[in-house]
């Protein structure tokens, strides 16, 4: 919980800095991990440091697999086994608009903190691993308070996965 208290701290601060170009976004979409095969939810932020340049700090969180193994009595009781994985990433992108000025293509690169927990019966177990995001993709802006974007991005730590992604943002600086 803690964590989480200073991550948004985190966030907030992105927020309430302002600049004379700064334009803020907030939202959130789904996402998909290829190698814990998990829909996630996905909460960001958006910091335009130029017409260019963008620092974008998200969290993940992928829904947890759960499975209970049955019973061998007399020896061995049911076990409950529940994994999850939270990543926390900080990614910076550049903005190459099209022809129309409503859609802007982008390479990522950025910084990952994978923590993977486990929790069998009532034993609980966390791990955390830093790493680096690699990838690209794309907005459309529907209207000047909101704008789509979907991309894709490799992870590359001891928790290697490619996430796809899709959702909305909303403009805080209309």
């Amino acid at each position: 919980m803690k964590k989480l208290f200073a991550l948004t701290l985190l966030l907030a601060s992105f927020i309430t800095v302002q600049d004379t170009f700064a334009q803020i976004k907030a939202g959130g979409g789904l996402v998909f991990g290829s190698e814990i095969s998990q829909l996630g939810i996905d909460i960001r932020g958006e910091y335009h440091l130029d017409e260019n340049w963008v620092i974008v700090p998200n969290i993940n969180f992928f829904f947890a697999d759960k499975e209970t193994i049955p019973a061998i009595p007399p020896l061995i009781p049911e076990t409950e086994i529940k994994q999850g994985l939270t990543t926390i990433n900080f990614d910076a992108h550049y903005l190459f608009p099209m022809n129309d000025d409503r859609i802007d293509l982008y390479p990522l690169a950025g910084l990952n903190f994978s923590i993977v927990s486990d929790k069998v019966n009532d034993v609980k177990n966390s791990e955390t691993k830093v790493g680096l995001n690699l990838g690209g993709g794309g907005q459309f802006e529907f209207s000047e308070l909101l704008t789509g974007f979907a991309e894709i991005k490799y992870v590359i730590n001891d928790f290697d996965q490619l996430v796809i992604g899709a959702g909305v943002l909303v403009n805080l600086t209309n």
